[in-house]
């Protein structure tokens, strides 16, 4: 049966040459490069410059025209083999082909859907997701019910658990009665003592939430739907990300509560200046920050911004601190620390020199500790957007007025501002690599699975009869001479003490091929992971030499300062405390014996 193509470009559908073959290279992971996740994409081939063609490339060979066919962006495309849906993907135009100065080809490439997921997710970063659902109180009760058991959201018992990994104390256990902090270095802290201004304190610990709900928020923010095949396992269940983006303790830890100020409404504005482009000139409230367009142009009218802030206190001689961050590009604009009274601050919103615009979005953060009395408090943005001529003069001002009043100091850990410095694109390709995962899309699902089980699941097809065995090449396989399995630099302590003392890094591999004395002539094959590996550290009380059934990981650096360090992923495994207990703290001074579960790491 004669085999007839179909091409459509965005619906269109295009002229082909009647000789003219459209190859389709189809593959899980280029065995060339097993890193890599690749998909259906063709050789370059060619379509006539027909009138018909023309116009759906509006003649793109003629420089002269103009908004024609854009060549940088790829377009949705579809292959059809006798009139039945083949592939869906994109189409690129490399070039035209011009005879006698006259418009002949229009070479062309085609890729399959699933090469178009690192464009959909673009730069964006985790902490673009929707984890709202996530949000809870920081309270010592759900840290301590973190700890042992998880906290509960949407039928998950263990969405977020809080576990003992410390950003900042180095922990220890010894139950002596007589124990004597004295000495021990101010940063370490005996979780086997009851004693005062021992055991864990709730600002010790930071959450991780399961993979698989960030993999859900991906899903509901880009419309995608990935299959369950790994990622619905027992295995990918127990895995978890540690909410650590910045060195030390949680933010605002320090002080029990923490809050991003909401509940924005607008009390006065004055607008009588206006812009052309919409955006421009006001500040828009969404939720807990505003957004504000600023330009800057040297030929024609360009646009300032500036807010002042306000915080008023209720009680005047509460402690608490705050800072000023712009959520576009993660800066801390200004920040002041326990402090007391009235609070002022004007913030600058002007484009930086050499930009023609700048977006901000500007987040007001609160924090108190649970006694110093900051319970209620106003605040208030007061926003100036400056109309600027070409001479350099203002010739208009917009003013707007916006207040949160009567708001209650409750302490809340927003979940999207604790998710690690990482991209989401990064963050899938590190899963991909760690777990050798590969993908294809059937039904507008992505069948994601591991390597071994898409390989597992064969069919065998005799087609020796469609065979031509009448020239054969017989090539060399490309060889791997080196392998190189890494993590990410090692960065906390007891990782570059396992360095320096062992010259290579723990959790990592390298082997070199060699067969008779001989390396084989081959290329490097390399992994590198985006997340960090940390050496867990089983705790003996040094009161009796005897083992503790208590394993944690200590993230700080080499010289125990603070480590922002990279993403840590983990599988979570409760254990028994067994007969050596550990005690945390509440805010109040009371002593809690742990003596159900805490939670151990296994990888």
């Amino acid at each position: 049966m004669k085999q007839d193509i179909q091409l459509y470009i965005e619906g269109k559908r295009l002229d082909l040459f009647g000789d003219e073959n459209i190859e389709i290279t189809s593959s899980i992971q280029d065995v060339r490069d097993i890193s890599k996740i690749f998909t259906d994409y063709s050789k370059s081939f060619s379509v006539p410059a027909s009138s018909n063609n023309n116009k759906i490339f509006t003649h793109y060979y003629d420089s002269d025209l103009l908004n024609g066919y854009d060549a940088r962006i790829r377009v949705e495309s579809e292959i059809y083999i006798n009139h039945e849906l083949f592939r869906k993907g994109t189409i690129r135009l490399n070039k035209v082909a011009l005879r006698d100065n006259q418009p002949y080809s229009y070479e062309l490439v085609f890729f399959g859907s699933t090469v178009t997921l690192t464009r959909l997710l673009g730069d964006d970063k985790l902490k673009n997701l929707d984890l709202s659902d996530y949000n809870h109180e920081w309270t010592y009760n759900n840290v301590l019910n973190g700890l042992q058991t998880g906290l509960e959201f949407n039928g998950d018992s263990e969405a977020i658990i809080y576990p003992l990994i410390s950003p900042k104390k180095r922990f220890i256990y010894d139950s002596d009665a007589g124990y004597d902090p004295a000495l021990y270095p101010d940063n370490y802290a005996n979780i086997g003592s009851a004693l005062a201004e021992q055991g864990i304190y709730q600002q010790d610990l930071k959450p991780a939430i399961r993979l698989i709900r960030i993999i859900e928020a991906i899903e509901a923010k880009y419309s995608l739907t990935f299959s369950r095949d790994f990622f619905g396992g027992d295995l990918f269940n127990q895995l978890y990300m540690w909410m650590h983006r910045e060195g030390g303790q949680i933010s605002y830890a320090e002080g029990v509560s923490t809050m991003n100020v909401s509940n924005w409404t607008l009390n006065t504005e004055s607008l009588p200046c206006s812009s052309e482009e919409a955006g421009v000139g006001e500040a828009f409230f969404s939720n807990d920050y505003f957004s504000f367009i600023s330009t800057f142009s040297n030929i024609e009218d360009y646009v300032d911004g500036q807010a002042i802030l306000t915080v008023t206190p209720d009680n005047l001689d509460a402690e608490y601190s705050y800072k000023v961050v712009d959520l576009v590009s993660d800066v801390t604009l200004f920040e002041e620390t326990n402090i007391k009274g009235i609070a002022n601050t004007t913030i600058d919103m002007y484009t930086p020199s050499g930009e023609d615009r700048k977006n901000w979005e500007i987040q007001l953060q609160i924090s108190t500790s649970g006694s110093s009395g900051f319970l209620l408090y106003d605040a208030d943005w007061y926003v100036r957007t400056y109309y600027i001529g070409r001479s350099g003069d203002l010739e208009c001002m917009n003013e707007q007025r916006y207040e949160a009043l009567n708001q209650n100091m409750i302490g809340e850990v927003i979940i999207s501002n604790q998710t690690p410095d990482l991209k989401v694109i990064d963050f899938l390709a590190g899963l991909f690599k760690t777990f050798n995962l590969t993908a294809y899309v059937q039904d507008n699902v992505i069948v994601i699975d591991t390597l071994d089980n898409f390989y597992s699941a064969y069919e065998n097809y005799d087609i020796s009869k469609f065979v031509d065995v009448e020239k054969i090449d017989v090539e060399r396989v490309e060889l791997y001479s080196n392998i190189n399995f890494k993590f990410r630099d090692a960065g906390t302590f007891l990782a570059v003490e396992f360095s320096e003392r062992f010259d290579e890094d723990f959790g990592s591999e390298d082997f070199n091929v060699i067969i008779d004395n001989n390396y084989i002539d081959g290329v490097e094959y390399k992994i590198q992971l985006p997340f960090e590996k940390v050496i867990y550290e089983r705790l003996v009380d040094a009161n009796d030499d005897i083992q503790t059934n208590v394993s944690y990981g200590w993230f700080v650096s080499e010289n125990e300062d603070k480590l922002k360090g990279n993403p840590l992923i983990f599988f979570n495994a409760n254990t028994l405390v067994g007969s050596k207990n550990i005690y945390v703290r509440s805010s109040d001074g009371i002593t809690y014996l742990l003596h159900l579960h805490i939670t151990d790491r296994v990888m």
